[in-house]
């Protein structure tokens, strides 16, 4: 079990970097706008459709009574929002430069195939014999352990850690909002000044909320 003649993959997306007329950072930064877009757009056609009309917590008529925000303004303010999002995380990523941690992950598939090995000797499974079920040496069977830890064992956990991450970065950065009156008053009330949010309303905030909740906790995540 000798991991030092097993070839590790470098991780990373080189092809992508060779193929994508966007830089990878870009692209990373425009996943989530695309998708936002997208599946409000999706729930704006079911509106307009009649469809799941009866899951709708309020009517078309008190969405249009008890809003302060007209639908166009939103969409205004949503669309700004990502835009300072995007040029926040751009700059942060050219400044940062590779992640702290880069170092940790790159080294992390051969953990992970050590793991794994080890999994299968505690098993009591014979490595050899394990192997070449698969028609594989040793050393064969080590190098398709080390191509799928690259590919997809770790990339995984990075997206889940990063998930932990933003997701806890929000919950308390929310929770914050609402218990600060000062910041709730002036800033975290635009929020709440959807009563019967529009489909792509969940981003309509103050810009200040928007570099407080998104560009500083995704920022985090990516290191």
């Amino acid at each position: 079990m000798a991991l030092n003649s097993t070839t590790f993959p470098e991780m990373g997306g080189d092809e992508l970097r060779q193929t994508s007329l966007l830089s990878e950072e870009c692209l990373s930064l425009l996943v989530f706008p695309f998708f936002f877009w997208v599946f409000s757009f999706v729930f704006m056609a079911f509106e307009q459709a009649g469809v799941l009309q009866q899951y709708r917590l309020r009517t078309a008529a008190e969405e249009e009574k008890l809003n302060k925000v007209s639908p166009r303004d939103c969409a205004t303010n949503v669309l700004g929002n990502q835009a300072l999002e995007f040029v926040v995380g751009l700059v942060s990523m050219r400044l940062l430069g590779p992640s702290p941690l880069s170092e940790m992950w790159e080294a992390s598939p051969r953990w992970v195939v050590l793991v794994a090995l080890r999994c299968v000797a505690v098993a009591g499974l014979d490595v050899d014999r394990f192997a070449g079920k698969w028609s594989l040496s040793v050393h064969g069977f080590e190098e398709t352990l080390a191509v799928y830890a690259s590919n997809y064992v770790v990339p995984a956990a990075q997206l889940l850690v990063a998930f932990f991450v933003a997701d806890t970065w929000q919950y308390f950065a929310h929770r914050f909002s609402h218990t600060n009156k000062f910041f709730y008053k002036h800033v975290h009330s635009w929020h709440h000044r959807l009563y019967a949010p529009y489909t792509f309303g969940a981003q309509y905030i103050h810009p200040a909320e928007a570099l407080l909740l998104d560009s500083i906790g995704n920022t985090l995540s990516f290191v």
